[in-house]
């Protein structure tokens, strides 16, 4: 994947704002409330950082919330 460093990373919010108490991850994109509230001022790198955390942190909510017989 190519990143446009000389741009600020695209947001993940989707607008379902909602922090999960168990994880302390937003249910909608998956950071911290640290991550959302320092999202401005975070380098592009370090944006692009988060990003690249985000995919494991939804298949890790995915795969906790599968019942298992």
């Amino acid at each position: 994947m190519k990143y446009n460093l000389t741009q600020s990373a695209p947001s993940p919010c989707i607008q379902l704002c909602k922090i999960d108490v168990t994880s302390g991850w937003c249910v909608g994109c998956y950071r911290t409330l640290e991550e959302i509230s320092q999202w401005s001022t975070k380098t592009t790198c370090e944006q692009y950082a988060v990003l690249a955390v985000l995919s494991d942190r939804a298949n890790t909510v995915f795969l906790t919330d599968i019942a298992i017989p």
